[in-house]
């Protein structure tokens, strides 16, 4: 890694890292991630510590980047395409596509922009005062960083090669407030509407004069006690740049727990048209055990708890997930999945590490898949030298994101019907392409199957030697067309039962004294075929182990985020819930623990269910679930009455 390509990621990746223990140490922001294994959702969140989005401003600020003055742009206003409207999660089909160009990768004239892929370009960024003016110049009289690559004549091709493609440009304004000083100055700005008015037509001025077709507001965090007047600024953007240009898009970033943001407000009518979730950080540099900064899925606040969390308040077609280009690396005890992390004084700091570089270490180390939380990693041994400790040599582990990876994600924003994805940020992916074929694969092209499982049968065996049975399915784009489904009688051979099917039902004539498993795949609209789910065709004895099933006795039991009752709950199932069990038994606190998957409704699961959580079946004289058969099999034993499930106690 010797070209200046090469050389320039270094550098940033040293300066990121040689400023995060001072960032979380000196801003007085706890050293704490919302990922951390076995932590549950509600204890730590996102936001706990500075955003990547942030580091990287930050550490680029101590660079000199050059830019030469642009001219205005060959296209003019409207050209850009149409407005995606108001409450619209696609057109045509596809979803946004919504990426960061931070001025340092506008600057390295290597930086690659898919078009094809990209439905917006977020120029980041341009700083506010207290005031509510534009930070164009510096003290010294000088533009600003961002504001000359703003105005530059890189930008300009961005835009006119941009709006040639049919994708809009946008000015990400950024305010934050990491700092007590930075808190001190947007509370000045936010808290007077002259300034609020001040900012707003400054931004549609610029707006109108390059050509741009929108704006996105990055205030980060927003500063308690702000929200009315936050929404307020919202409102007089909006006003602004409708003067301007008409439907401009207006966008605000948020992070990963929506803590204070007013999002009901900020997306009525007459405010913004999405928020940009920055789906990333629930890792950070003060984290306790290496792994996934933007876990898809786990017993911690993830992913999919972001999404629920996001569109229970809002409409899904107002919701961007972000997700990241780049990993992060600790130094860490082993090299064991998640394993604890060490002293970054002795051992050296955690670094952000950008995709392009990330992918090579896995290329030389081997890359590995941690299936819990859906992410790509590597570990290797790795020398540090300083002048305090000497020389030490440590493991290091690098958690990322990659093609495979980022297309699970794609799949969430799909089925949870979001506006689209984001991306921070263009450029550290170099001169790669196959984060944009993923990208093309999901929003592009309906290259994805669909997912189908048999609705779970209800407890016990079937009374009627004709019984029903039932599936369904789910796609992202285009919808199911019809269902294959098979049956196995008592674990022999998978036979066909139903072919090319449109119903999700059917009545099975069974004979007493058998057990029939089922299995399902679906077909979407564009040919598409899924895989056969489930797979297992046993219809033996239930048993607590794993591989098999559970339904809680209890009235009320309580899933954890590791095996201990003093763990954080992760959530309260009433009695009857289904469960697939992963590991187990584990003896603990007077329980014994099952991990488990769910709860279910289908098998396999179609829609999203939480995985790695524990529960405790039994301990302390109760008996708090019991083993089921497989969700997918049914017994026949024609006239023995149905068994309910009774238990007592809450782990």
């Amino acid at each position: 890694m010797t070209n200046r390509l090469d050389m320039a990621r270094r550098v940033r990746l040293v300066a990121a890292a040689s400023l995060v223990a001072v960032l979380l140490v000196g801003f007085g922001v706890p050293a704490v991630a919302a990922g951390d294994p076995p932590v549950a959702a509600g204890e730590v969140r996102p936001g706990d510590a500075p955003s990547q989005m942030y580091l990287d401003t930050v550490a680029h600020e101590r660079i000199r980047f050059s830019f030469a003055p642009g001219g205005r742009v060959d296209l003019p206003l409207g050209t850009a395409g149409e407005d995606l409207g108001v409450g619209t999660a696609a057109v045509d089909g596809r979803r946004e596509v919504y990426g960061f160009l931070p001025y340092w990768e506008l600057a390295d004239r290597t930086t690659r922009l898919d078009y094809g892929v990209l439905t917006h370009v977020a120029y980041f960024s341009v700083g506010v005062d207290s005031a509510g003016n534009l930070r164009k110049r510096n003290a010294d009289g000088r533009p600003t960083t961002g504001w000359a690559g703003w105005t530059s004549s890189a930008m300009t091709k961005v835009i006119n090669a941009a709006h040639a493609k049919g994708s809009r440009v946008t000015l990400t304004i950024s305010s934050f407030a990491w700092t007590s000083s930075q808190a001190r100055s947007q509370r000045a700005l936010l808290g007077s509407a002259t300034a609020r008015r001040r900012l707003a037509r400054q931004v549609a001025a610029t707006v109108r004069d390059r050509g741009a077709d929108g704006v996105n507001l990055d205030f980060e965090p927003l500063a308690p006690g702000l929200e009315d007047e936050f929404v307020a600024l919202v409102r007089t953007m909006r006003s602004e740049l409708d003067h301007v240009r008409r439907g401009a898009h207006l966008s605000f970033d948020t992070l990963g727990y929506p803590g204070n943001y007013p999002l009901e407000r900020s997306l009525a009518r007459g405010g913004a048209d999405a928020v940009l979730v920055m789906g990333y950080d629930y890792r950070t540099a003060g984290s306790k055990n290496a792994g996934s900064i933007d876990p898809l899925a786990g017993p911690a606040y993830d992913l999919a708890d972001t999404v629920r969390a996001y569109t229970a308040r809002v409409a899904p077609s107002r919701v961007i997930l972000g997700v990241p280009y780049y990993g992060r690396a600790w130094s860490t005890v082993s090299d064991a999945p998640n394993a604890r992390t060490r002293s970054a004084t002795t051992y050296g700091a955690s670094a952000a590490v950008p995709y392009e570089i990330a992918v090579r270490y896995a290329a030389e180390h081997g890359r590995r898949y941690d299936a819990r939380e859906v992410s790509a990693w590597t570990a290797y041994r790795w020398r540090t030298c300083s002048s305090d400790h000497g020389c030490v040599t440590t493991w290091r582990e690098l958690y990322y994101d990659d093609a495979a990876t980022l297309k699970a994600r794609y799949d969430l924003v799909n089925r949870a019907g979001l506006r689209g994805a984001g991306i921070w940020a263009l450029g550290y992916d170099g001169a790669r392409t196959e984060l944009s074929a993923a990208l093309a694969e999901k929003f592009l092209r309906d290259a994805t199957p669909p997912r189908a499982g048999i609705v779970a049968f209800a407890p016990g065996s079937r009374r009627d030697e004709g019984f029903l049975v039932r599936w369904t399915g789910r796609d992202d784009r285009s919808g199911v067309a019809a269902y294959d489904v098979d049956v196995s009688v008592d674990g022999g051979r998978w036979s066909a039962w139903l072919r090319g099917t449109t119903a999700t039902s059917a009545t099975y004539l069974g004979a007493d004294g058998r057990g029939y498993a089922f299995r399902v795949r679906a077909r979407d609209r564009q040919g598409n075929l899924s895989a056969w789910h489930p797979s297992g065709s046993g219809t033996g004895a239930a048993r607590l182990v794993k591989g098999g099933f559970l339904r809680t006795t209890a009235s009320r039991l309580a899933v954890r985020s590791r095996p201990d009752t003093s763990a954080s709950r992760v959530t309260i199932v009433a009695r009857g819930s289904l469960f697939a069990i992963t590991s187990g038994p584990r003896k603990a606190d007077g329980y014994t623990w099952y991990r488990v998957t769910g709860p279910l409704t289908t098998w396999a699961p179609v829609g999203a269910v939480r995985t790695g959580a524990w529960i405790a079946t039994s301990g302390q004289g109760a008996t708090n679930a019991a083993a089921v058969r497989a969700p997918n099999v049914a017994v026949v034993r024609a006239g023995i009455r149905q068994v309910g499930f009774a238990g007592r106690g809450s782990a």
